[in-house]
């Protein structure tokens, strides 16, 4: 059959060579559209002409060497592998050029396939063939590179994350052969695979790849920070650090993160400025590794960079600034600037809802924080309707909330009802945030913690004190295991055992608990912080149950002192504070 085609239309033997060096299944007409200066001349000149090229496709099927449908040919695998192996070294070679830079043309070219494409789709199995029989043949290595960074980055668009790692893998190796492990080429590949290794969950993987690739960008063009004003990309300069430094944050490596924010940082301003996204979204997640250490004030500083960054950058993302203002409230509540807190909360909440919607789970959080700071600051009903907010949009959202998180949203809805004086209410909130998180996590979770301490104020509550400091130790225990230096909250669990003693009118037992609280915040949080205040109230009150009004007094008014310049003169705090030292003097 091959010899009559050959006869009757040379043209055809030409096409069928081409359709050996791709998949044998459903290769496109299209592909051979513009082949003019690819294909032979006779072949070309069948290509431009409709007629003549259905001709050609009859003829082929008519002798069974084809299947075809109006728009795909689809040739038996057996029989590529059999014209392959008779043709010439120079013809094979030939062939595999000439259908490379057919699908070079074919494929489109983007940066990001954001939406499905028929096309794309088509031709992936072909060039992953192609490729394949290009490195058999060494020809064009270069080319066929290309082609399978261009597959692997419209299969990474669209989550086929296996598939587009092994095209970014073959690439690299290929491209390598031809064009050496130094290349801004390499530079750019080797960051993409970064990032789907990262999306798969191979940190130490991922790590690899952006820190090659952002070696390969200093040794080709020296130290990112001299290279602003050189004809270099922005992205080659910034993005594999920017990667980087996400996979320390995320594998835990808090101070190798750190290391490489603040180099990132300095970098980024020096190549787009201060207000510029990119910053921004740097500044933010320094932010995080500030917050993770405790270093709540420097958090705070690196939250309102990202915050100014952002609104000042040439196109501001809404949903990004949404993101930061929000961190930047969790960080002010942290530094108990509360009224300031609710300011950037309220204008996050906005932000999402005017991008999408009311119900949607990224208000989950704001929300939850915008109950934080309300509560701080006396408003309990409306924190608890905060709260409530953030609970039904877990209830009608589609996101899959994890158990930890609804605890969470439970435990504050109990602190709640325990601020309202409510104490059977909360501790129902609370049995069933403690079951939640025991089933997913274990008895010996720190995320017990908060849940026990709370848990424990509601059976104070209750006069249920015995069980209450069962709680307490509980949690203390699983502190000292899991946070040694977590020294604020011990303090807080401290002060909550002399608070109950203190009901049980154990009042000696009860002074040591709030003493050792008092000493240790005022070891680790200063003099003047709130804290300190708290425990003062608590020692003031029992020195004055024990008989010792004066040293009382001093303790209550040292704790008047700190709400007042702290929280302000009306705070809720402040006034109890304020009753209490009336109420002595009287």
């Amino acid at each position: 059959p091959l010899s009559i085609v050959a006869e009757r239309m040379p043209a055809a033997r030409d096409y069928l060579a081409l359709c050996c060096f791709v998949d044998a299944n459903d290769i496109p007409r299209f592909l051979f559209r513009n082949g003019d200066g690819i294909v032979t001349p006779r072949l070309a000149r069948v290509l431009e002409d409709d007629h003549e090229f259905q001709k050609m496709i009859d003829l082929l099927a008519s002798q069974r060497l084809i299947h075809h449908d109006e728009h795909t040919t689809t040739v038996e695998p057996i029989f590529q592998s059999t014209l392959r192996a008779t043709m010439a070294d120079n013809a094979r070679k030939g062939w595999v050029n000439a259908i490379l830079h057919l699908l070079e043309q074919a494929f489109p070219e983007e940066t990001t396939y954001r939406k499905p494409s028929k096309t794309c789709a088509q031709l992936v199995p072909h060039v992953l063939q192609a490729a394949d029989l290009a490195e058999q043949e060494d020809i064009t290595l270069p080319l066929a590179a290309s082609l399978l960074y261009r597959a692997g980055l419209y299969l990474h668009a669209h989550d086929l994350l296996q598939h587009a790692q092994m095209c970014y893998l073959r690439s690299i190796n290929i491209a390598e052969r031809k064009l050496g492990t130094v290349h801004p080429d390499i530079a750019t590949r080797v960051n993409s695979l970064g990032i789907i290794e990262h999306r798969l969950g191979n940190l130490d993987n991922a790590q690899t790849c952006f820190e090659r690739a952002f070696e390969i960008c200093e040794t080709l063009h020296g130290p990112a920070t001299q290279e602003v004003y050189a004809d270099i990309s922005d992205a080659m300069l910034t993005m594999p650090l920017r990667n980087l430094c996400l996979v320390l944050e995320e594998k835990g490596n808090v101070s190798r993160a750190q290391r490489a924010f603040e180099k990132a940082m300095r970098i980024f301003v020096d190549v787009y400025g201060w207000n510029h996204s990119v910053v921004a979204e740097c500044a933010h997640s320094f932010g995080n590794t500030w917050a993770h250490l405790g270093k709540y004030q420097k958090a705070q500083n690196c939250f309102v960079k990202a915050v100014r960054a952002e609104e000042n950058a040439s196109e501001c993302d809404n949903a990004a600034l949404a993101k930061y203002l929000d961190s930047l409230g969790m960080s002010l509540i942290q530094n108990d600037q509360h009224v300031s807190a609710l300011e950037q909360l309220e204008r996050s909440i906005r932000l999402f809802q005017a991008e999408y919607g009311d119900t949607n789970a990224r208000l989950i959080r704001p929300h939850v924080h915008l109950g934080h700071a309300l509560r701080e600051i006396g408003e309990l009903n409306e924190a608890e309707a905060a709260y409530r907010k953030a609970l039904s949009i877990i209830e009608e959202s589609d996101t899959d909330q994890q158990p930890g998180e609804l605890a969470k949203l439970l435990t504050n809805l109990g602190a709640i009802m325990l601020g309202r004086n409510e104490p059977g209410q909360a501790r129902s909130y609370l049995d069933q945030a403690l079951a939640m998180v025991r089933d997913e996590r274990g008895d010996g979770s720190p995320e017990l913690i908060p849940i026990l301490v709370s848990l424990g104020k509601a059976l104070d509550g209750l006069d249920a004190l015995s069980q209450a400091r069962e709680h307490y130790n509980q949690a203390l225990s699983i502190l000292s295991q899991f946070d040694p230096d977590n020294y604020t909250d011990h303090a807080t669990i401290l002060y909550r055992l002399g608070r109950s003693h203190e009901l049980e009118e154990d009042y000696g037992i009860a002074r040591g608990f709030y003493e050792k609280a008092m000493n240790m915040d005022t070891s680790h949080l200063g003099p003047d912080h709130p804290h300190v205040a708290r425990d003062s109230i608590g020692l003031g009150t029992v020195l004055a149950k024990q008989g010792d009004t004066i040293v009382a007094m001093g303790h209550l008014t040292h704790a008047l002192d700190i709400y007042e310049s702290k929280l302000g003169k009306e705070h809720v705090k402040t006034r109890s504070a304020r009753r209490k030292l009336d109420k002595l003097t009287m």
